[in-house]
Order: structure tokens, then sequence, then C-alpha cells
């Protein structure tokens, strides 16, 4: 498991697990909808975990599923990763939406680092 913020810890379990996670000191509820468990795509947890392992600054963005125009790294420690990004100047914020909480973080990169991607994956809408 993975501390991301002071609300949220990532982890991977079976459902048959359930009962045990809630009983550990401080975890409130498992993120879900009609009695099950939704799991976060692994695009999302895999772009969540490069950019943490980059370095780079990550900060809470708001969430806002239309923002930012799909853009693909082109180069740099993040390179090959597709996500939205917003422009400012010369830099961006290279946002890492997690759809499925509502929560969204950023990290800023060069813009030269980014190019607008010609095919876009069927997660970026």
């Amino acid at each position: 498991m993975a501390a991301v913020s002071a609300l949220f810890v990532f982890g991977r379990f079976s459902f048959t697990q359930r009962s045990n996670i809630l009983q550990i000191p401080g975890v409130i509820g498992i993120i879900g909808s009609r009695g099950t468990d939704d799991p976060i795509p692994p695009h999302e947890i895999a772009a969540l975990r490069r950019v943490m392992q980059s370095g780079g600054l990550l900060e809470a963005y708001p969430y806002r599923a239309e923002d930012g125009i799909p853009m693909t790294v082109a180069s740099g420690p993040l390179q090959g990763l597709h996500a939205k990004v917003m422009r400012e100047g010369s830099t961006c914020r290279l946002i890492i939406a997690l759809a499925c909480i509502k929560r969204a973080m950023a990290v800023i990169i060069a813009t030269k680092h980014v190019v607008e991607q010609k095919t876009r994956p069927a997660w970026l809408g």
C-alpha cells in the first residue's frame, strides 16, 4: 500500500480481505458503490506511480474531467506517459486524474517535454 495523501491509501487486495482491511486503525472505508469495491483502473495507478517515482512535486489539482489537452510526454523521466495537460507559458501541469474517487493531482513539467497525441487512449475521453 502507498500513502498518496492524508485522505487516501491505495492497496490491492481480494474482496474476501475486505473485513480485515476495515479493521486496520485509521481505515474509514473502501471506495465502492452498490455494495462492491470499485478498483481504480490500472492506467491511473500506473500514471500516479510514475509521477511519484520521478521525484517531481505532486500537488493537489481540482478534479474536472474536461480540463486539459491530451498529450504524451516525449522526453524526460516521464517519457511515454499519456495524460491531460494544462499549459502555463514555458511550463505545464501534467494532470493525473483518478476518476473513481473524483480527485486529481498535477506535476509541473517543461512544455518542451510534451507533444499532442496523434491518437488518444480511450480512457482520455
